[in-house]
């Protein structure tokens, strides 16, 4: 019989099932590489250079006629403590617009993984957990694990998106911690040509990112043709500090 109990009592049950479930099978792994946890559905690490969660969220169906007790979405957040601050002098009045500043990875598990998907388990009820288990763990030891160790700090995630690894999807709140991000790490002509390659051709977003543009030292003249690899004032990018 399906059950059609309110949605706060189904989170919690789904909850209460979860977590001596993470104890058994992701615990073990995850505390030996430095994780804090609380019995909650969040693991956690890091200091001022980069702080990193791996979630165990979860949605309830809509339908209370689905049989689906609930999806497992497990998912992978980095943030840079601070980037904020830089990301600030980028945008000038325009950083309220710009929703978790710091925040330079937040994605599926399953993006990690060869098949670079976002990934969801889907459990009809207790007995699933019970088969996830095993597999679930053995994932995050070799998908999991390896990419959060890979990518720490701010420089780690520059030098990933400079090397094209793929399975790092682009930053949630918008390309611009991207820029930021290659400032904190001592990359001024990354930010350059980031920021340049982005705005080339669309005199909306030239305009949007105005500021930061000149914070780089780029015209931001509607006029410019220059191709997306010429960065208008590259020469001067690296001798002109921010403001």
């Amino acid at each position: 019989m399906i059950s059609v109990t309110k949605p706060r009592n189904r989170r919690q049950r789904v909850k209460n099932l979860l977590v001596p479930f993470l104890e058994e099978h992701i615990w073990p792994l995850l505390e030996p590489e430095g994780f804090c946890w609380r019995r909650s559905l969040r693991f956690w690490r890091g200091d001022s250079s980069g702080r990193q969660a791996l979630e165990f969220a979860f949605r309830l169906s809509r339908r209370r006629t689905d049989p689906v007790l609930a999806y497992l979405c497990p998912r992978i957040t980095v943030r840079k403590p601070g980037l904020g601050k830089q990301v600030q002098k980028l945008m000038g009045e325009e950083t309220t617009a710009k929703k978790n500043p710091e925040v330079l990875v937040h994605q599926s598990v399953g993006l990690v993984s060869p098949d670079r998907a976002n990934t969801r388990w889907i459990l009809f009820g207790e007995e699933d957990l019970t088969d996830l288990g095993p597999f679930l763990g053995e994932y995050v030891k070799t998908y999991v694990l390896p990419f959060l160790n890979r990518y720490r700090s701010c420089r780690d995630i520059v030098e990933g998106w400079e090397s094209g690894d793929e399975r790092l999807a682009p930053p949630p709140g918008g390309w611009i911690q991207m820029v930021a991000a290659c400032l904190e790490a001592g990359r001024k002509e990354q930010a350059a040509k980031i920021l340049w390659s982005k705005v080339w051709g669309k005199a909306e977003l030239r305009e949007e990112y105005r500021f930061a543009l000149r914070q780089l030292g780029i015209d931001p003249t509607p006029g410019q043709r220059e191709e997306p690899e010429t960065v208008p004032g590259t020469a001067q990018i690296l001798d002109a500090p921010l403001p």
